[in-house]
């Protein structure tokens, strides 16, 4: 190969391994993306898999409704997977939640704030980075308790450790129950969290926009399908989202395909923040595995034309190196002969020197014997 190709192709080969390693690691970090691999333990023993709704605005789920869905879900899944033998398991888990803006207030200090409600284990899903206190629970002791992010608690306390401290969310007193530091990917200014319980009570009628479930998938695909199943939503107003896996391979490779739907979206959906951050490093990786794609080209086809060569001058190929070998055989042979020739003429020597040593021995006898006699 000429220099300057092998040259090229060094330098493909490297680019097209850079950008496989950060196509692999952009979605690092994402821990509400890995809830079915946290909640299987991460050991691979059971197949379990994550599974989000989007709904557009005022098609989204009630108390009741989200009720409904968990009875449903529940239903399906003990007809179809404690027949397996999981008998008695708890299987899987859910959560909702849902924006709206809302002012917490205290001692005439206003923060107008984002506030998300949140009804199941949303929690379990998204983690928060606590400085003080502990997550709601999920059951009626949190209807009354709000988290606060550090930038609400200062201002309305200048400090971050008031725990059990009052404030009025909506003109409802409230509990302090801890106070979290906000993710670098939240862009709001101020966020708060509250019981969906709540949320009710302060704006009647508000909705659940977004349901994530966790649950078995013993077969690619039963997940995502279990829960479409039982979304009744027209298609143009929800959005469905199997988080997990959705940055393997298999996943970018498709996400490819999609980057142009994903400049122009046609359904009015409005994003958690979370899965906003998701979909853009999501596609990132995407062309960071495309551009590993095409960095491989060259020396692939240098590799192929390589190959296709050799296929051509096979039929002097094959003589040529059954032509060395026999030569090596000739050689080796010859080395072999040679060699034995060798050690005969070294034998033929060495007979001929006892020979004349023998010769010496008896010459020098008779003389001793001839000089005896004369003395005599």
């Amino acid at each position: 190969m000429p220099p300057p190709y092998l040259t090229v192709a060094i330098i493909s080969v490297v680019l097209a391994l850079t950008a496989f390693i950060l196509a692999g690691t952009v979605g690092n970090g994402l821990y509400e993306q890995r809830a079915a691999e946290a909640w299987s333990g991460g050991d691979g023993s059971t197949s379990y898999t994550q599974v989000s709704v989007f709904y557009g605005r005022g098609t989204g789920l009630n108390y009741d409704a989200f009720a409904r869905f968990n009875s449903g879900l529940e239903t399906k899944l003990i007809a179809d997977i404690t027949a397996s033998g999981n008998v008695g398991a708890r299987m899987w888990f859910d959560a909702a939640s849902t924006d709206t803006a809302l002012a917490v207030a205290r001692d005439g200090t206003t923060v107008q704030a984002t506030a998300t409600g949140v009804i199941g284990e949303f929690f379990r899903i998204h983690s928060l980075d606590m400085m003080s206190g502990q997550t709601l629970k999920a059951d009626e002791a949190a209807k009354d308790i709000v988290l606060l992010d550090w930038d609400t608690a200062w201002r309305l306390f200048g400090a971050s450790d008031i725990v059990d401290m009052r404030v009025e969310v909506g003109g409802i007193p409230c509990v302090v129950g801890g106070v979290f530091e906000k993710s670098k990917d939240d862009t709001v200014q101020n966020r708060v969290y509250v019981s969906y319980e709540l949320l009710e009570r302060l704006t009647p009628g508000v909705q659940l926009s977004t349901l994530e479930v966790v649950l078995p998938n013993p077969i690619g695909g039963y997940g995502v399908g279990a829960v479409t199943g039982l979304v009744t939503t027209p298609e143009i107003d929800r959005e469905i989202v199997e988080n997990a896996g959705r940055f393997t391979g298999k996943s970018l490779f498709s996400a490819i395909g999609s980057l142009g739907g994903a400049i122009t979206r046609t359904k009015a959906i409005a994003l958690p923040y979370w899965e906003n951050t998701a979909r853009v490093r999501m596609y990132t990786a995407a062309i960071f595995y495309l551009l590993a794609l095409v960095f491989t080209v060259f020396p692939a086809i240098i590799v192929l034309v390589f190959i296709i060569k050799l296929i051509r001058r096979r039929r002097n190929l094959i003589p040529f190196i059954k032509g060395r070998i026999d030569t090596a055989k000739s050689n080796k042979r010859a080395s072999k002969n040679e060699a034995l020739r060798e050690g005969e003429r070294n034998f033929e020597d060495d007979k001929d020197i006892e020979l004349e040593e023998s010769h010496s021995d008896d010459t020098d006898g008779a003389h001793a014997r001839d000089t005896v006699g004369s003395v005599r």
